[in-house]
């Protein structure tokens, strides 16, 4: 399990990846995204601004 600043735990299997990895990207959701409607756009929206942080290995996704 890993944690959110000591206040929320995660649990969740993955693979290669752990979940110590996604700590960033949840938090880049949390701080940025917090209480808006999560749909087509603002996932867009989320995976352009992740593809620009410097602990996110990957390029981001084509919009389709």
């Amino acid at each position: 399990m890993a944690s959110l600043n000591n206040k929320r735990m995660l649990f969740f299997t993955t693979s290669p990846r752990t979940p110590f990895k996604m700590i960033p990207e949840i938090e880049l959701l949390d701080t940025n995204f917090s209480g808006q409607k999560w749909n087509k756009v603002s996932q867009i929206e989320f995976m352009n601004l992740l593809s620009k942080e410097g602990f996110f290995n990957g390029n981001g996704s084509k919009i389709i």
